[in-house]
């Protein structure tokens, strides 16, 4: 099935536009497999990373639109007066989610709020216990994009983070904001 959500900009680079809103560049010594995300609540790309030959997954990068999902915050709402109480809902959803795919939250850091060049980002990081490859590093960034709801978030295997945390976070590092002027 094609992938409908993403394009790629430049094969050589690793470029990759996610719904006409934010441009990436997928690093590393990986195969990259990428996959739409077409739920009620949730529209956008995963991309995965694995070795070559190997069927287990090292490392996933999302981009995902949820302004539909109510249980997502806006963060343009957010202010550091109430950071706490949205991290607070964020773990419940979280610990909520796990039990219905069998993962075990093992530390919460608290979600930090930063702004950059008038963005505003609720960051959040924690890792997890996922039967089918063990534990894993979570980070994900919300943030409001042209007025959408939008979670960048990566996750890799804890086991491989010499490997992994460097070119992982630098995806979502790197990450650009297509200028409203060029969405269609």
């Amino acid at each position: 099935m094609a992938v409908r959500n993403c394009v790629m900009d430049d094969n050589e680079q690793g470029m990759f536009t996610v719904l006409g809103l934010a441009r990436l560049r997928l690093t590393g010594p990986f195969w990259w497999h990428t996959d739409d995300i077409d739920e009620a609540n949730a529209k956008g790309a995963i991309f995965r990373a694995y070795r070559e030959g190997d069927p287990m997954e090292l490392a996933n990068v999302i981009v995902v639109d949820v302004t539909e999902d109510y249980t997502e915050p806006d963060v343009a709402q957010i202010q550091p007066d109430n950071v706490s109480s949205t991290d607070e809902a964020l773990k419940s959803g979280i610990i909520k989610d796990f039990e219905g795919r069998h993962l075990v939250l093992l530390e919460w850091m608290s979600s930090q709020l930063n702004e950059v060049r008038g963005l505003k980002a609720l960051v959040t990081a924690y890792t997890a216990n996922d039967p089918s490859c063990g534990d894993r590093q979570f980070v994900a960034c919300r943030m409001n994009i042209h007025g959408k709801k939008i979670v960048l978030m990566c996750c890799f295997n804890i086991s491989e983070a010499k490997l992994l945390a460097v070119p992982i976070f630098g995806v979502l590092k790197a990450m650009e904001i297509i200028p409203s002027a060029h969405i269609n």
